[in-house]
């Protein structure tokens, strides 16, 4: 089983802002976390990601880092074993952090054994909604679904 990962975060090496995660059977999780309000979000992510976090049925209602917590954990239990797809290496670094937050949670405990792999892109693909961590993790499964594995 495949999972593609993206995430959207407050700049460069700055804070988990929203994460999806869409599997090749056609499960999606999509998350947004509530940042405090006095966090300065950067320019760039202030004007090109925070106007596109709702999407679909999402709502783009913000969760405390604890609910943002257990909705992933709870998806990312179900596909113990699975392959993470990211095409950004930060996408990576925030799925590992959520796995040793949730881990220091409950003990160390991490919800299953993953395997990641950073995608190269050899030409760009456009999702639907650009800077939108559901829409753009659905673009690169339908960018790989049909040759890359």
């Amino acid at each position: 089983m495949r999972l593609f990962l993206d995430t959207e975060f407050n700049g460069f090496g700055g804070e988990l802002i929203s994460l999806a995660l869409v599997a090749d059977d056609g499960a999606e999780l999509y998350i947004i976390r509530n940042l405090e309000e006095d966090v300065p979000y950067h320019p760039w992510v202030e004007a090109n990601v925070l106007p596109r976090l709702a999407i679909d049925d999402y709502s783009g209602k913000a969760l405390s880092d604890l609910a943002f917590a257990q909705e992933f954990s709870t998806f990312v239990y179900r596909y113990r074993g699975a392959e993470i797809i990211a095409d950004w290496p930060a996408d990576i670094e925030h799925f590992c952090n959520m796995l040793s937050w949730n881990g220091s949670q409950n003990g160390w405990r991490i919800p299953g054994s993953y395997t990641m792999r950073l995608f190269d892109r050899q030409s760009d693909y456009v999702s639907a909604l650009p800077h939108n961590a559901l829409s753009d993790a659905r673009a690169l499964r339908d960018y790989c679904r049909d040759w890359i594995f």
